[in-house]
Formats: C-alpha cells, structure tokens, sequence
C-alpha cells in the first residue's frame, strides 16, 4: 500500500493527510505530492503533515523547479535550439542522479552529473563530529595566514573582511580539507576539486575571499588567523542533529545572508543585474520579490568566484540530550557562469557511495521498486 500511495494515488475528497515516507529522488517526489489532485476553490483547506526534513526536501525541490523553468524562459529569449537547452538541464546543479537506482546492480557503476557555474553552493549541512569541526576549523585558519603570507591587502566591506585576487591553489587546498555532510553531494570535495581543477587556469585562476562577521552587537566573537569574526545566530533541525548532523537554518537552507553574493562587485555590475532581473519578471508578467535571488548575481559574466567563510552560532532545540558544538565554520561559494564545454562534472560513483549519500533503506526500497 505505501509505494501504491506514495506514486501518484489521488484520493478524491481528501482536504487532511499524513505522510512519513521521504526520498532524495526528484521524480519520486513529485509523484508523491500528488494525492490531492486539483482542487480549485478550496486549496485552503487541504493540509498534509510531514516532517520537518520533508519539508524541507519538497521547498529545495519547488527552488529546483523554479531554477528550471527560469531556464527555460531564457532559452526561449534566446533562441536556443533544443540541443543547447539539453545542456542547460544537465547542468542543473540539483539534477544529480542520472540513472534510476532500479536499474543498477549491487557492484555496477553509474554517472553523476552537477553543473555549479553561476550557481550559489553552500554548506546547509555539516557533521557535528567533534574531530571534524576542528579540522574545518584548522582548514580556514590555514586558509587565511596563507593570504596573510602572500601580503594581499585586506578591504573592510560592511559584511566583514575581504581579500581580492586570491591564488585558485589557496581556496583548493582549503576545500580538499573541509568536510560537510556526505548526504549532500554539492559539497563533496572530490566534485568541488574536479570543477575547479577544469577551470583553474582560466575562470577561476583568482578568488575574492569574505571573512563575513555578523553586525550584530550581541554576536559572539571569533577569529582566524588573528582576523576577528562574528557567528551568526542559525536554526538547525532537530531530527538531523539527533543523527550528528548540523542541518543550518533548517527548511529554509540557507548559510549565508541575503546579499552576500554582491561582495566584490562593482556598484555597476550590481545595477545592471538588478535592472535585468526585473526586466525578466516584467516580461513574465510577476512582481519581482522583495529578496533578489542569489544566481543573478552569481550570473555575472567576468566576475570573479567568491567563497565566504563564516562562524554559524547554532540555536539548539531546548533539550538536555543535546549539546551546543559552539561556534561552527561554514561556507558559501558563488561560481560565476562557465565558458568551458558543458559547463558540468561528471563523476562516477557506486552502490556503496549511493548508501553514504542517501542511507540504506531508501536504496533497497528504490531497488525493490513498484509492485506490480
């Protein structure tokens, strides 16, 4: 009855329902957010109760899903021919799984494919391992004298500290050190070092780097390297970090602020990206949103990737079970869009990374597929 249930089943007159079962695959999702058909004149009354993280699966869907179609309208602007669009969907950065786990034996190998040119990438997820934080911590200590020893000078923007022109070889070796959560495959490092190996002599040969430090006055301090910080309070998900994983600012996924992505640019480059923005949603016929989506600045052609260290102060649920870790460092990565071929990585992993990735239930589920 569950995948029955799960896999497209519409009830007619359902307005209440629960539901527990969850998945990483985007197709799966969306089949099972399908049981209460249409109901037009009263969407007000349906409720579904989910957990929390399945909550927060369904909104990074709905973000992917309005990423997609933004594409979409840009190649009709633009004239693309299908092929160019085929490219385009590739190189979503949350299309990740290109093979159904159904069709793959226990020791077979398949693709994966992410695209990060012109996308914002963050750590929404890090192990709350004691050894581990330490290590990222060590790695963005590390980072930072390594500027401080090649003499870069430092500029005070309002969001903290900001060093122009970083060497690619600096940010590399600080992102091989750094580990999040293996459940998200956008900040594995082998992916990121892959990515950025492609394109180190070229568009990312030099990097702004951002010390970010909250303004907040009651903000608790830190350093790196002798360069003083401030966390910034965030949420984690209570069931995550039962599980020893700190999942930051819970639903809403996100590390850094809004904003962040405008460090570096010039007054300029910020107004023309602006301007276009909304431009594009008059031609859409929507209002533009108060808060100005991350990849438009991410967009800018010739800019310069910007990586953003911070400290992330976690607000812990209010339980004597669980233990603040202290002051947590994160980061955030804006990649500007990709000349280099495909603008995609490709790399290929097997049945055994797929459990680190996504558990083992879920794999044996998805193998065992649909009854008949």
């Amino acid at each position: 009855g569950g995948f029955s249930l799960s896999r497209g089943l519409t009830l007619e007159g359902l307005t209440v329902s629960y539901f527990l079962r969850n998945s990483m695959m985007y197709d799966t999702l969306m089949q099972m957010g399908r049981w209460f058909g249409y109901r037009p004149g009263y969407e007000d009354l349906c409720r579904v109760w989910i957990p929390a993280d399945g909550v927060g699966w369904y909104a990074h869907i709905h973000e992917a899903m309005d990423d997609l179609q933004a594409q979409l309208k840009r190649m009709e602007l633009a004239k693309a021919t299908p092929e160019q669009f085929g490219l385009a969907v590739r190189s979503h950065p949350e299309s990740l799984i290109v093979t159904a786990r159904n069709k793959m034996g226990t020791g077979r190998e398949f693709p994966m494919k992410v695209g990060l040119a012109g996308k914002l990438v963050e750590t929404t997820r890090i192990r709350s391992d004691r050894e581990q934080l330490d290590r990222n911590r060590r790695a963005g200590r590390d980072l930072v004298a390594a500027i401080k020893a090649r003499g870069l000078a430092e500029d005070r923007p309002s969001r903290g500290t900001l060093y122009k022109s970083v060497p690619v070889d600096l940010v590399r070796d600080f992102l091989r050190v750094f580990r999040a959560d293996a459940a998200d495959p956008l900040t594995d490092p082998r992916l990121m070092s892959d990515y950025i190996d492609a394109r180190a002599d070229s568009e990312l040969k030099a990097w702004d780097v951002l010390l970010a430090s909250a303004q907040k006055a009651d903000a608790t301090p830190d350093e790196l390297a002798g360069i003083g910080m401030r966390a910034f309070g965030r949420s984690v998900g209570e069931t995550d970090l039962r599980q020893g994983v700190l999942s930051i600012s819970g639903t809403s996924r996100r590390v850094g602020s809004p904003g962040d992505e405008r460090v570096g640019l010039t007054p300029e480059q910020i107004d023309a990206a602006v301007r276009a923005f909304h431009e594009e949603c008059k031609r859409e016929g929507r209002e533009p949103p108060k808060t100005l989506p991350p990849r438009i600045f991410c967009e800018i052609p010739g800019r310069r990737p910007l990586i953003i260290l911070r400290f992330v102060d976690p607000t812990i649920p209010d339980d004597p079970k669980l233990k603040s870790p202290g002051n947590v460092l994160a980061w955030s990565i804006c990649f500007p869009p990709s000349d280099v071929q495909g603008g995609t990585v490709e790399y290929v992993v097997n049945t055994i990374r797929m459990r680190e990735m996504f558990g083992e239930e879920e794999i044996e589920e998805e193998a065992r597929g649909d009854p008949e």
